[in-house]
């Protein structure tokens, strides 16, 4: 994430959600202009979404999964 000079911007909230899986948290901060956080597909398969909205700007990516039967 950058501010409006493309300073990298630490401290923002953005907020996570996945319209399939598990995120690791729904809500982290920024550091260097960047949220880390991990996705687990889980058992289905099909296209799902993960948004990141700050201060009311959300972008939207899709994910492709594939379920795999474990041993």
């Amino acid at each position: 994430m950058r501010d409006a000079y493309g300073n990298f911007v630490s401290g923002a909230s953005v907020v996570l959600t996945a319209t399939m899986g598990t995120l690791g948290g729904s809500s982290v901060t920024t550091t260097n202009g960047v949220a880390t956080t991990t996705f687990t597909s889980g058992s289905k398969t099909g296209t799902g979404q993960i948004a990141a909205t700050v201060e009311n700007v959300t972008v939207v990516g899709k994910v492709s999964l594939t379920a795999v039967k474990t041993k």
